[in-house]
């Protein structure tokens, strides 16, 4: 489409069709986007519960005569802000990084197959490629 409105002199009648046909394109990818950030809080509940689960176990196994050193209002904090901290790693980091996995392959599915030559240059310069030609 670029190609054709910058050096066809195109006009919009001519780019339409492939305007239109981008359109279920963004619905995929915010649906896809939506979708993997549910995933992703929902993962960070269930870890979240998990390790508060675990956290009062241990807390218990430990007995009131172990915690008695403690202050209980800043142990309480200290767990509920560190349980928190979780959410941000599990809610975003980790599904922005099976993004940044992907991405790049599906990059090289689309452009293999059109020009074979671009493709294996985006393979060999790809940042997870550590070749060493020397």
């Amino acid at each position: 489409m670029v190609d054709a409105v910058a050096f066809g002199h195109a006009g919009l009648t001519e780019v339409l069709p492939w305007l239109l046909a981008l359109l279920p394109v963004f619905g995929l990818r915010f649906l896809a986007s939506w979708r993997s950030a549910r995933l992703g809080f929902q993962a960070a509940s269930l870890v979240k519960t998990d390790v508060r689960a675990r956290l009062l176990d241990r807390l218990r196994s430990l007995g009131p005569v172990t915690l008695g050193e403690e202050n209980s209002g800043d142990l309480s904090t200290r767990l509920i802000d560190g349980v928190e901290a979780l959410d941000g790693y599990f809610a975003q980091y980790v599904p922005a990084m099976v993004l940044m996995t992907m991405v790049p392959l599906v990059i090289l599915l689309v452009a293999i197959p059109s020009d074979w030559l671009s493709g294996l240059v985006l393979l060999l310069t790809a940042p997870w490629c550590r070749c060493s030609w020397s």
